[in-house]
């Protein structure tokens, strides 16, 4: 899976945040939880589907300063996950280019096959959240969420 965007800021700012812990967490908020780790290894606790989990080691690889940064993951049920997040300058001068690369697959009998296929299309749409929490984080210092937003408030409650 391959997705871009536009992102204003330095490559080197964009690949820093990438590989910064803080970072991580808030752009998998609801996706994937830390359980322990830094930049260069960390353990993940992913959410599927169902109310399911699964672990997932994930370690930096190789990187090349200013263009691009691999990491790769191993976990339960022979997942295998490997992603790259490459800049460079836009087009327009204005800003990079970001590009985010996820390859992943399950290695296993029947039923590990079976449950890859249950999460279906979901992989594209968390590639495309975590890219879009991701921009807005570095060019905005945060994750947009609607958390404290009053339009968020619980229906059921009485209105003033």
């Amino acid at each position: 899976m391959l997705r871009t965007v536009s992102i204003l800021a330095e490559p080197h700012r964009i690949l820093d945040a990438w590989c910064d812990m803080a970072v991580q967490q808030q752009i998998l908020d609801g996706i994937a939880d830390l359980q322990s780790g830094d930049g260069y290894a960390s353990q993940w606790r992913l959410h599927l589907p169902l109310d399911r989990h699964i672990a997932l080691n994930y370690r930096r690889g190789e990187a090349r300063l200013g263009e691009w940064v691999r990491y790769e993951g191993s976990g339960e049920h022979g997942l295998q996950l490997q992603t790259e997040l490459s800049v460079r300058p836009a087009p327009n001068g204005f800003g990079c280019e970001t590009l985010l690369a996820v390859e992943y697959r399950v290695e296993g009998g029947p039923l590990a096959q079976a449950a890859a296929k249950l999460v279906g299309a979901a992989p594209d749409a968390v590639v495309a959240t975590v890219l879009r929490r991701f921009k807005a984080w570095v060019e905005c210092g945060e994750v947009p969420t609607l958390r404290d937003n009053p339009s968020a408030r619980e229906r059921d409650q009485p209105r003033d």
